[in-house]
C-alpha cells in the first residue's frame, strides 16, 4: 500500500530490493492496461529464451562459458535494447547491462541466462520446448532464472511507460555463468579487486542476497545470526564495492 500511494511523486529509493520494484512496477498506474498490452509479446520473448539450451559449453572466443550460453545471452541482451534501453553487451566477459534513468544511486537487478543441465523425468514436455500449462510456464530455466531477466525487463519498461519517476537509475546485470561457477560476474577486474576487500560473511551474504534472491531473514537463518546483523554487513559490503568504483 505505501509503494501503490507513493509512486505519483518522484521516490527516495535508497534501499528498494528488487522484489518491491516489482510490486511497484504492478501497482503504478495504468500497469494493468500495460501488462494486458504487452502481454503476449512478454511471453513470446520469455519462451524464446527458453528455447535456448544455454547450459555450460566449451569456451569460444566471444563465448567464454560455450555458444548457447553466449547465444541466450544475446538474446537477452537485444530484449532490453529492442525496448529502448541502453545496453551493453560483454561478449568476452560473459554478462550484459542495461541501464534507464538518471541519478546518482544505481538500483541493481539482477539475473542470468545460463541453467543447469536438464536432468530426466520430464512430464509435460521437453526442457527447451517450453509450453504453457495451467497458467505457468514450463521448461528448464522458465523460472531459474530466464523469469528473473524477464521480470528486470519488465519492470524498466512498466515504470518507464507508465510515467513513474525515480531519483535513481535502474540498472539490469544479466550474466551467463551463475550455474558455474559465476566467472562472468568475478572475471570483471573492478568487481574481483572490490570483492576482496569483503570478509567472508560479507561475501557469502552479498551472492544469496542478489545472486540467489534469498530475504534477509531467510539468510539470518541459514547462517545463524540476526537479521539486523544481516542488514548491517550487507550494507558495509554494499559500501566497500561502491568505493571500489
Amino acid at each position: 500500500a505505501q509503494l501503490a500511494g507513493a509512486v505519483h511523486a518522484p521516490l527516495d529509493e535508497n534501499a528498494i530490493p528488487q522484489c518491491d520494484l516489482i510490486l511497484l512496477a504492478i501497482y503504478s498506474g495504468g500497469s494493468a492496461a500495460w501488462l494486458e498490452e504487452n502481454r503476449s509479446r512478454i511471453l513470446a520473448d520469455w519462451m524464446d529464451l527458453v528455447r535456448i539450451p544455454s547450459v555450460q559449453g566449451e569456451a569460444a572466443p566471444g563465448a567464454p562459458f560455450g555458444a548457447e550460453c553466449a547465444k541466450a545471452l544475446a538474446k537477452a541482451a537485444e530484449n532490453f535494447e529492442s525496448r529502448g534501453f541502453a545496453t551493453r553487451l560483454e561478449k568476452e566477459r560473459g554478462y550484459a547491462i542495461a541501464s534507464w534513468g538518471e541519478g546518482e544511486k544505481t538500483i541493481g537487478m539482477f539475473g542470468h541466462s545460463d541453467v543447469v543441465p536438464t536432468g530426466d523425468g520430464w512430464l509435460f514436455t521437453q526442457p527447451f520446448a517450453p509450453v504453457v500449462k495451467d497458467g505457468m510456464l514450463i521448461g528448464r530455466g522458465a523460472s531459474d532464472n530466464k523469469s528473473g531477466v524477464m521480470a528486470s525487463l519488465c519492470v524498466m519498461e512498466m515504470l518507464r511507460d507508465c510515467g513513474v519517476q525515480l531519483r535513481s537509475r535502474l540498472q539490469a546485470f544479466v550474466g551467463s555463468n551463475e550455474e558455474s561457477g559465476m566467472l562472468d560476474v568475478k572475471g570483471s577486474s573492478l568487481l574481483r579487486e572490490a570483492m576482496k576487500k569483503l570478509t567472508p560473511r560479507e561475501h557469502k551474504i552479498i551472492e544469496m542476497r542478489f545472486y540467489r534472491g534469498r530475504t534477509q531473514m531467510e539468510i539470518a537463518e541459514e547462517i545463524g545470526i540476526s537479521q539486523a546483523q544481516v542488514s548491517r554487513l550487507e550494507k558495509s559490503a554494499i559500501e566497500k564495492i561502491r568505493l571500489a568504483f
